[in-house]
């Protein structure tokens, strides 16, 4: 059934229904606006709780100490210097040891390097070595050996002064090796050890003669090479007295009082001739022994070629 309306009735359904339509769209927007001022309301909340960043670090001062003191007194700093490049402190930094020792043969520098040099061969560490003759002399020893002994130490190491210029070089040679190998503390090792031989060797020339001091220096030197296979370096800065006895009391110079250890010729010491002692090549620290309960300590230094021609042992001490 169709109902009509009159004109009053249509305009007044017009004015409801256009209410109704208003007031939806304001509950809305009333809606939206809630959710907009909640999601405000969060993130004012989360940006409370972030505590701010820390301010950016001071620049650094960039003055020198004496513009800082400048500011501080009212006194000008002078001008800075402009910096300029120094010069290499070594121009053979990180150079084999054959650019380094020139004058010494590859073949000598291997056998410092190795602890295989012989106490004669030092000689060969200077300069006018190839100006030296040498002389071979051979000899009957015990058993009707024969001994075939080079009598060049004496000659070549005529003073004090060729002896310690071979031993510079020496020194000088195994300090490279050792620190390149070894590190530092065994380079200062070696190299206190130079001073301490060149020390001792100076006091002894001022006090004995100088045949004893080489005879004394090679066996020295034996027993510092047996150690140094070993891997042992500090055996240079110490004294042996029972060599100093055996070697040097006895033998000083004309008008020379000696030391205190060796004022007078101590139990078993002896004069020594001129010349290489053919004794050299054993420790004397038990003369009781026979020789050939001795240890040859050119043997352990790879100095002298079995058998022994002097009769010892070639073998390792026990220790």
């Amino acid at each position: 059934m169709t109902t009509a309306f009159s004109d009053a009735q249509a305009a007044q359904l017009a004015l409801i229904v256009d209410a109704v339509v208003e007031k939806r769209l304001q509950a809305s927007a009333d809606a939206r606006k809630a959710a907009d001022d909640a999601a405000a309301a969060a993130a004012a909340a989360a940006a409370a709780a972030t505590p701010a960043p820390p301010p950016p670090p001071p620049n650094p001062v960039t003055a020198t100490p004496a513009q800082l003191l400048a500011a501080a007194t009212g006194v000008p700093a002078p001008s800075a210097q402009p910096l300029t490049a120094l010069p290499s402190a070594n121009p053979l930094a990180g150079k084999p040891a054959y650019v380094r020792f020139p004058s010494v043969s590859q073949a000598v520098l291997l056998e410092i390097m190795s602890h295989k040099l012989s106490f004669k061969d030092l000689i060969k560490l200077d300069v006018s070595y190839s100006r030296v003759s040498t002389e071979t002399v051979l000899s009957l020893g015990e058993g009707g050996r024969i001994n075939c002994d080079n009598k060049v130490t004496s000659k070549h190491f005529a003073t004090p002064a060729v002896m310690l210029n071979c031993l510079s070089v020496y020194f000088d040679v195994l300090t490279y090796h050792i620190g390149s190998s070894m590190g530092f503390e065994a380079a200062f090792t070696v190299s206190h050890a130079w001073h301490i031989t060149q020390r001792r060797i100076l006091q002894f020339a001022a006090t004995y003669k100088w045949n004893s001091i080489i005879s004394f220096l090679e066996e020295y030197y034996y027993k510092r090479i047996a150690e140094m296979l070993d891997g042992q370096f500090s055996g240079w800065w110490n004294t042996d007295s029972n060599l100093e006895s055996f070697w040097l009391a006895g033998n000083l110079l004309t008008g020379s009082s000696g030391s205190t250890l060796l004022s007078s010729r101590a139990p078993g010491a002896r004069s020594v001739p001129s010349g290489n002692s053919s004794a050299s090549s054993s420790t004397r620290k038990d003369e009781s022994k026979p020789k050939s309960e001795q240890i040859c300590y050119a043997f352990l230094a790879g100095a002298c070629a079995s058998p022994c021609r002097h009769g010892r042992k070639h073998e390792k001490p026990s220790t």
